[in-house]
């Protein structure tokens, strides 16, 4: 069977992907290696009790925020319910407990309360994070809109900082090498040290937890997926579980330039 759009992997992104594009009239299918979809954000149950594999709370769940909206577009969110979480992560380190709370400005002014000789800098950085995420919100959703003319004027700090990691950023804002390592260590949730991750990914992270907010899902995480997968297959599109994806045949179309004499 032909389709329009097909995806492989049923992880978070793969599922949301699917779901805005099927919401869209396209034929969707997705194909996914393991027995069941959802990728990290999976739960078992063990002796009577629930276990979240490895996504524990996912952010963007307030009014506004960016599963509220995906899920409110694709008619879903009524079906699901998020149990909010502040302070929504702590982090322990051989001298020190540091919490992460769910509100920028409540966040930021703890950092300054530990790290007052570094206000300055906690302000800027949180700065640039809010600025380059509420740039990335406002990205067109379709492939025809990029301009590269106006890329610089409409998006300003994403490409002043398209080539810079945290590392980078946290080197030039941040003196005290406790909290450089305080202020990097959720790069891990993207699989990346500080060195390697992109200072605009990182600030899509941090704010989709500060300004989005933080929950877990009440029940089971592995709710989220199973939802996404409902919205898909109720939009006509289909999802193959325990097929590995091992090789892609690609059909290239080779495109000359006409030559002054055409």
């Amino acid at each position: 069977m032909d389709y329009d759009v097909t995806i492989i992997g049923a992880g978070l992104g793969g599922l949301a992907c699917g779901a805005f594009l099927a919401s869209r009239g396209l034929q969707v299918a997705i194909f996914e290696k393991r027995a069941k979809a959802g990728g990290c954000c999976i739960s078992f149950a063990r002796k009577g009790f629930t276990f979240d594999l490895s996504v524990q709370s996912i952010g963007g769940c307030r009014e506004g925020g960016r599963v509220w909206r995906l899920l409110n577009e694709l008619g879903l969110w009524e079906k699901i319910e998020f149990l909010p979480l502040d302070p929504a992560r702590e982090y322990y380190f051989p001298d020190l407990k540091v919490r992460q709370y769910a509100d920028l400005n409540s966040h930021m002014e703890y950092l300054c309360c530990l790290f007052p000789h570094e206000r300055e800098g906690i302000r800027e950085l949180y700065r640039i994070y809010q600025c380059i995420a509420e740039e990335i919100d406002r990205f067109p959703h379709t492939l025809s809109w990029f301009n590269p003319a106006s890329f610089v004027r409409e998006f300003p700090l994403t490409f002043q900082y398209r080539d810079k990691t945290l590392h980078e950023v946290l080197e030039a804002l941040i003196k005290d090498p406790r909290l450089r390592i305080i202020l990097g260590v959720r790069s891990s949730y993207a699989l990346l040290p500080p060195s390697k991750l992109s200072i605009i990914a990182m600030a899509s992270l941090e704010m989709s937890y500060l300004q989005g907010g933080v929950a877990v899902v009440k029940g089971r995480m592995e709710a989220l997926p199973q939802l996404l997968v409902k919205g898909i297959k109720d939009k006509g599109g289909v999802i193959h579980t325990r097929k590995e994806v091992k090789r892609l045949l690609v059909d290239c179309l080779l495109y000359t330039s006409p030559s002054p004499r055409d």
